[in-house]
């Protein structure tokens, strides 16, 4: 009787995984907090280094969603902690869709105010005698006047201003991650001229920031002054070798081997990005470990597949299975190899005659208007659908990523395809 078979609640196969400690090296869900597990980008984190290390100098780290920020951000701070070159305190913050500047800012009142305070004010409290008793004012001693009473910190005294001078003086390095999820552009403005601030008063205080974007200006609210004392780095998708670099270095802690094609269509199907090299890599692991083997082929390749597309994010699936369901096969097999002809351009902008010049390589000939009205079905010009119209004719994937998802479902397809053409479905 198989695992499977004998372990319907699947306790054996968890207990198996657990004991390996494969979630601790492969990913996805989490960013990398370990150096020993960091791969590639050397040149990157030495930059963000040199940036945070050079005086009046802050940094903005972007990019796109799935890239590697947080776990770049996570492991440059703790280089920097390890080797004693942050000089005071290190805060982390991970923005929500809640978060303004002035709830960025109280984590740093917390921190470096022992009462959040600014000033203090003088003022008079006189009080009576009633049934034998001294009725005080609030906040007086005893006595007729209160000599000074602290001012305390309301909403309306959290400025840039007024929180500048507050660390002018102090040690540390804030980490701000997520930050592009915060809704006001205010907030964002406010922050970056908090930082000019900060600069302006050569405070060795430290701003690290890391968001969403292709800009920089994006995440700063377009400060026009911010650019003098902001080093922005984009992080583009990892090169193949990186990915490999990735997978390579997981499987070797787990004795676990891949053959060189499985390895290179891991590498095809991530595209640059490091999630799906952990998390396909998860899934690959998962299977050695399970089945007691240590050899990752073709067949358990497939299968890891299937399992990462079920453990994919939730919007990319929703996304593809609303453009590809609830069609007819025909109408459907059209739509799949559409999505398969837009994941394979080496560029991220695209036209209808180019996906149709690709479907014909395909041996699958549609007329540009043909292809036209299936890519109407799921495009929009927002961003809740698989493609975005950048202009009259030009398309483009709202989020990157889903090109990583659409090969591996083009894998399963291929894999069921092949099953029918020889009678096993």
């Amino acid at each position: 009787m198989s695992l499977i078979e004998d372990d319907p609640y699947g306790i054996q196969r968890e207990a198996l995984i657990k004991a390996s400690n494969v979630r601790s090296i492969f990913t996805p869900n989490r960013p990398i907090n370990s150096v020993e597990l960091f791969m590639g980008r050397k040149d990157i984190v030495k930059s963000v280094i040199e940036g945070l290390n050079t005086p009046g100098q802050h940094l903005l780290l972007y990019g796109d969603r799935g890239v590697g920020k947080s776990s770049l951000a996570n492991i440059t701070v703790t280089i920097l902690d390890n080797s004693d070159m942050v000089d005071g305190k290190l805060l982390t913050k991970r923005c929500s869709s809640q978060d303004t500047f002035e709830t960025i800012s109280n984590e740093l009142i917390a921190e470096y105010v022992d009462e959040p305070f600014l000033s203090e004010e003088t003022h008079i409290t006189k009080y009576k005698e009633e049934a034998g008793a001294k009725v005080i004012g609030i906040g007086a001693k005893l006595g007729n006047e209160t000599q000074s009473s602290k001012k305390f910190i309301y909403s309306s005294d959290i400025t840039p201003s007024n929180i500048a001078k507050l660390l002018k003086d102090k040690k540390g390095l804030y980490l701000i991650d997520e930050f592009d999820i915060l809704e006001d552009d205010k907030d964002k403005h406010d922050l970056a001229q908090l930082i000019k601030l900060l600069s302006d008063y050569q405070s060795p205080f430290k701003i690290f920031i890391v968001g969403i974007s292709q800009s920089g200006t994006d995440l700063t609210a377009g400060h026009p002054s911010v650019s003098r004392c902001l080093k922005e780095i984009k992080l583009e998708r990892m090169m193949d070798k990186e990915i490999k670099e990735i997978i390579d270095n997981g499987m070797k802690k787990l004795s676990i081997e891949l053959s060189e094609q499985v390895k290179n269509i891991i590498v095809n199907i991530c595209n640059g990005y490091p999630h799906f090299a952990h998390l396909i890599g998860l899934k690959c692991a998962e299977e050695a470990i399970i089945n007691n083997i240590k050899k990752i082929t073709k067949g358990e390749f497939v299968q890891a597949v299937d399992n990462a597309v079920k453990d994919a994010e939730g919007t990319l699936k929703r996304l593809y299975d609303n453009a590809t369901q609830n069609a007819s096969e025909t109408k459907q097999r059209n739509i799949q190899l559409i999505l398969k002809a837009c994941s394979t351009f080496n560029y991220d902008d695209f036209t209808i005659n180019d996906i149709a010049t690709k479907l014909k390589a395909y041996g699958h000939e549609l007329s540009n208007k043909t292809v036209s009205d299936y890519v109407r079905q799921f495009t929009s010009d927002n961003s809740d659908s698989i493609l975005r119209r950048i202009k009259r004719g030009i398309y483009r994937f709202n989020d990157p990523r889903m090109v990583s998802y659409i090969k591996m479902k083009e894998n399963l397809l291929e894999r069921d395809r092949l099953a029918l053409k020889h009678g096993e479905i």
